[in-house]
């Protein structure tokens, strides 16, 4: 996700089409914890799916994650290692350290 100023119109630096209002889930993982914001305001582009947040919900984003409101609810979420997953060797080598 981009972050943007507060433009409208935007045009998708991927392929080119123009990007329209949506409202995105977002997941977050953050110094203060994991944390699912759902109904972002976005810009969404319809062909390919690039997503551009605007400025101002960045901000709001942020004092959510420092203010830690009660939420609207909790969830459980798997887990998983792909490492575990049979041929990730062939992924993960590019990211081998030496």
């Amino acid at each position: 996700m981009t972050r943007t100023a507060g433009v409208t119109g935007l045009t998708c630096p991927d392929c080119g089409d123009t990007m329209q209002h949506d409202r995105v889930d977002h997941s977050s993982l953050r110094t203060s914890g994991p944390m699912i914001v759902e109904q972002m305001p976005a810009f969404v582009c319809p062909q390919c799916g690039y997503t551009a947040i605007p400025a101002a919900t960045w901000e709001a984003l942020d004092r959510l994650a420092a203010e830690r409101p009660v939420p609207a609810r909790f969830i459980s979420v798997p887990v998983y290692d792909l490492s575990d997953l049979p041929g990730a060797e062939a992924l993960l080598a590019p990211m081998k350290r030496d």
